[in-house]
Formats: C-alpha cells, structure tokens, sequence
C-alpha cells in the first residue's frame, strides 16, 4: 500500500498519517493482468510472475510529467522502449498506456483508465494531495521541517521520473497555506 508516515525525532506522527489501500503490487497485476489478455503467461513458461514483472517495471515503466499529453501525443513507442526480453528469448511487447501508466496510477489512482482496476478508485486523492493533507495536520515549524525531508521506498518508488512527476505536482498544486514550502520539497528514493 501507499502510505505516508511523518517521523519527527525519531516519532511516528499517527494522527498525521495517511494509509492507502493501492501500492506497487497493483500495478504488479495491472501489468500481469495486460499480458494475460494477450494470452501470454509468464507461470506457463516457467516464471515467478511478481518476480519477473518487477523486472519489467524496471525497464519499461516510466512516469511522463504530463501524462495526458504524453498518451495523446504519442502515436507509437520505439522497440527500445517498449519491448522486454524474457530469459527464454520471449520478446514482450508493451503499448503506450502501460508504460506511461504504471507510474501515473500511483501518484493519481482516483483519475484514468486504470480506475476501478484492483485497489484503484475514483475517490482516492493524488499522492501529493494526501501528502498535503499530512502536513497540514501537524504544526507550522513541523510541517517545513517535514516537507523538506521526504523518504518515498519500495520498489515501485524507483520507477523511471516518478520522483519528478511527484515534485512538479507537488509545486503546482501547492495550497495557500503552504505557498512557502514551494521547491522546499526534498524527495529521496530508498
């Protein structure tokens, strides 16, 4: 799942945490789910799933920082970036929505086609929007402290710019109130 847990000294912030109910394993069978409508099954031919996808989300994914125009501008991806080759020689082939998508569903489960897919739904927030939202629940001097120290890990954390799709949604869509943390924000990956 994707959760945001503040730490200040060593202390975890409970009433400013936020739990979600979607993380790096959904999009694990979202990508699992697109090769099984193309009949192709990695178990059949001798793999653990979850731990080839992973692979593959490390060589096809990436996060657009606009993902709209990214997907409608896009007419057709190059072999490089849109093929995977299994170990039996097996080549993959991924379309446009699942490369630039296995990202973007992660920083906005609650918008695109993927909504209603597994965890995914349409009354979850963007992921820079709960981030707001924690650091709105703890005092002033915290939240500065904390919003320029933010740890993001696990496995799907590393995929291809998502860090930076975080940052730019995060300085767009900044709040009133917290205007002055605007490219304060530190992202790490773990």
């Amino acid at each position: 799942s994707t959760n945001i847990v503040p730490i200040y000294e060593g202390l975890v912030l409970k009433h400013a945490q936020s739990i979600g109910t979607y993380g790096g394993r959904d999009v694990s069978i979202f990508i699992n789910s697109y090769l099984l409508d193309k009949e192709i099954s990695l178990k059949s031919k001798g793999y653990e799933p979850f731990s080839m996808i992973e692979q593959i989300k490390s060589k096809i994914a990436y996060t657009a920082l606009n993902y709209e125009f990214t997907i409608e501008g896009i007419k057709e991806l190059g072999i490089e970036e849109s093929h995977f080759e299994l170990p039996d020689g097996t080549i993959l082939e991924f379309d446009k929505n699942v490369k630039y998508s296995s990202g973007e569903m992660l920083l906005n489960p609650g918008k695109g086609y993927w909504t209603g897919f597994s965890n995914f739904n349409s009354l979850q927030n963007p992921l820079h929007e709960r981030i707001y939202d924690s650091l709105q629940r703890v005092e002033h001097e915290m939240s500065k402290r904390l919003s320029s120290n933010i740890l993001i890990v696990g496995g799907s954390s590393l995929t291809s710019n998502l860090v930076n799709k975080l940052r730019v949604d995060y300085n767009k869509n900044l709040p009133d109130n917290l205007k002055e943390f605007k490219h304060q924000l530190n992202l790490e990956t773990n």
